[in-house]
């Protein structure tokens, strides 16, 4: 009798090709799964709304920082008002200057062409007519030295007479030492003057050094002191 050997048992168990095939079909399907072309489509649309979003949310944003800081906007406005008023303010601080310093220098050169020609007619008196250029003197003077030159005019023109003295004076230089506090101004004056007499003088030069004070009064500047210098 013969036997026959059982065969065994069909194991259940996946062999190992079975297994990858198995695992290829379950990456397939995730793949698929996973790559849709609509959501893909879903993501681009919610990008762009984003977009849209951000962009219309720009100026609202800017506008709401400026609604935030309202102190820092208000403080950087008046900075900026103050500096354009204090340029303004200092331009026309640099005007006024300027025209106050154009007015002192015309002042002081008014001053001083009156101080050159008073100071010539007072050294160039004249035997021709020593009346009139006593009466030039006088009418250059003013103050202390009007009152001084009265006091001596009558002898002045006897003098200049009895002298037959002729003089003509020139200005060799002449310039303001001083603005004082009652409005005068102190004038240093170097001047020659050529003189011709009867004690035998025939335009012999004589040097002057005055320190005179000038003053505006009535008919324009004139000297209210005269000094000689040594």
């Amino acid at each position: 009798m013969t036997h026959r050997t059982a065969a065994p048992p069909r194991s259940e168990s996946p062999t190992a090709e079975e297994d990858v095939g198995d695992e290829r079909e379950i990456a397939t399907e995730r793949e698929t799964a996973e790559f849709n072309p609509e959501d893909l489509e879903d993501e681009h649309a919610s990008d762009a709304i984003d977009s849209e979003s951000t962009d219309e949310d720009a100026p609202r944003n800017a506008a709401s920082r400026w609604l935030v800081r309202p102190s820092l906007n208000a403080v950087g406005a008046a900075l900026v008002v103050l500096v354009l008023a204090g340029l303004a303010t200092a331009a026309i601080a640099l005007v006024i200057v300027h025209r106050n310093s154009d007015r002192a220098g015309e002042r002081d050169l008014a001053l001083l062409g009156a101080a050159r020609q008073e100071v010539v007619n007072l050294i160039s008196p004249s035997v021709k007519d020593p009346t009139g250029s006593a009466n030039r003197i006088a009418f250059d003077a003013t103050g202390q030295w009007l009152a001084e030159f009265r006091g001596v005019q009558n002898n002045f023109v006897g003098a200049i007479n009895d002298s037959k003295t002729d003089s003509t004076g020139e200005i060799l230089g002449a310039g303001i030492e001083r603005h004082n506090p009652d409005g005068s101004t102190t004038v240093l004056v170097t001047a020659v003057s050529k003189v011709s007499n009867s004690s035998g003088a025939k335009d012999d030069p004589r040097t002057w050094r005055l320190r005179v004070d000038v003053v505006q009064a009535a008919g324009g500047y004139k000297l209210s002191k005269v000094e000689v210098v040594p």
